[in-house]
């Protein structure tokens, strides 16, 4: 959305990995510096006038040091660029401080689905994927995507290898879901 958003008012996004890359409070300076120009270099060469639009996807995954430096660079006067941030939860430093805008987002109703996804039960998918659109769509496009193909194991090796083999193949059965399966209780 942020993505879709930013393009849409004609800005040339500049998208950061929050939780990756900022770290600290030097990983902010380093982003402040980078950022210091309206347009980037990219834009000029390509001859567009757009805007830069920082993007920092994750931002609640960042530092701490590194979201109240965010904070007073938002509130700065030196900021010559827009930027959004995404988060799962608002750190308490962007809650307190007044020049941030917070938007909420839900997940799409069924009903809103309904359009999209035509012929199909809407109600299903939405509880299935938990409202995540692009899950959907890639269901609908791929099929499922997370059962396991059947692995035929080597029966020439130790319990010890063997083990190790089905947990690098990821056919190893959850414990607890055997035990249930088995209806015995599982052995320490």
């Amino acid at each position: 959305m942020v993505l879709a958003a930013t393009r849409t008012c004609e800005f040339d996004p500049l998208e950061v990995n929050a939780s990756q890359s900022l770290r600290s409070f030097a990983d902010v300076e380093q982003l402040m510096q980078s950022a210091r120009h309206s347009r980037s270099i990219l834009a000029f060469a390509q001859g567009h006038r757009k805007p830069v639009c920082l993007i920092l996807d994750e931002v609640d995954g960042s530092d701490p040091h590194a979201q109240r430096k965010l904070s007073e660079w938002i509130k700065s006067e030196d900021r010559k660029i827009p930027i959004l941030m995404t988060c799962n939860e608002v750190p308490r430093v962007f809650k307190m401080n007044d020049t941030i805008t917070k938007i909420r987002c839900y997940p799409p109703k069924p009903a809103e689905l309904m359009a999209l996804f035509p012929g199909k039960d809407v109600q299903i998918l939405a509880r299935q994927f938990k409202h995540d659109v692009r899950r959907i769509f890639q269901c609908m496009q791929y099929g499922v995507s997370d059962t396991l193909p059947t692995i035929t194991l080597p029966n020439d090796c130790t319990p010890e290898v063997l083990c190790i083999l089905k947990q690098k193949m990821s056919v190893e059965i959850d414990p607890i879901e055997r035990a249930i399966a088995s209806e015995t209780p599982a052995s320490h």
